[in-house]
This record gives C-alpha cells, structure tokens and sequence, in this order.
C-alpha cells in the first residue's frame, strides 16, 4: 500500500520502508529501510530509517542529520528549512545545506514556514530564525500568531495586529 505525495519540485513516495523520490526525471531511491516518521518540503526531505538514523535528501544528497532518531512529535518542516529538538535538548535548523544548534534548550513553542522559524525564547519573547540569521526581540508571547512566507503576524496587548515582515 503506496502513499505517493507531491510538492512544487518533488513527485515522492513511500511504499511500506522503501522511499523514494522522481529527481532530474530519474527515480531516486532514498531508503529501503526507512521509518514511518516522514517530513517533506519543496527542497528537502527528512525521514527516519530502522537503523533509528535522521536523514535528509537536500540538493541530489543524501546526508545524515543525526545518528540517532529525533523527538519526531517536535519536528517541523516548511520549504527550505527543517527544526528539530535532538535528544540532547538542543535546537536544531537545518536551512539550505547547513544544520545548525541555534539553542541549546527545547523551546516551549515554536513554527516553522518558508525560510523562517518563530519560537519561544527564555525570556518569553519572541525569536526568529530567518534567512539564517537568529533574530532576538522584545515582543512578548502571545497566543495568538501566524506565520506565513516571509512573515509573522500576532495581535499585541491591546488587541492591534502587529506584523513583522522580512526582519
């Protein structure tokens, strides 16, 4: 029983533990011994194989982003980056290419869209991880907010919409 699922530049399926992926108009295969676990955006592909390894297929590669499975209920994925809290405890970005600690602590909360991952710093604010760059601010947490391409949106403690757009 296949499952088959399509983004803007991939045609992937899985078939039971096999993974596999249409790339340069060549089926690729990326795990015959993979995971249920399975992430996928419009340039990466993440998934856990039996071997209990965190794999990535970015750019025609396949590389290993941990040696060991990841806390699969707290990763995210959106086009172009992948966030995951690893066993240790820390926080951790893959963005094009490169995988990052960008905390070393779980933050309580956090969301990811294209290029951009908002979440929860110690202090109760706000922070970004954008275009690679870690991004502090004083905006307190709120319960409400949106992310979306490029943006964050939450409404303030007076009840008006704040948007923070492209830094």
């Amino acid at each position: 029983n296949a499952d088959y699922y399509m983004t803007d530049n991939w045609f992937l399926f899985k078939n039971f533990s096999y993974i596999g992926v249409l790339y340069n108009n060549e089926i690729k295969t990326l795990d015959k011994l993979a995971d249920s676990d399975l992430w996928f955006g419009d340039s990466l592909i993440v998934w856990t194989s039996t071997l209990n390894e965190t794999k990535v297929f970015y750019n025609g590669q396949i590389s290993r982003l941990e040696a060991w499975q990841i806390n699969t209920e707290s990763a995210r994925i959106g086009d172009n980056i992948f966030a995951y809290n690893d066993v240790s405890g820390n926080f951790k970005v893959f963005y094009h290419g490169e995988l990052k600690t960008i905390e070393s602590y779980i933050p309580a909360f956090f969301r990811v869209d294209r290029d951009i991952v908002v979440y929860a710093d110690y202090n109760g604010n706000f922070k970004f991880y954008y275009h690679g760059q870690s991004i502090e601010t004083s905006m307190p947490l709120m319960p409400e907010y949106w992310t979306g391409e490029d943006f964050f949106a939450y409404y303030n403690m007076q009840g008006q919409l704040m948007v923070w757009y492209k830094g």
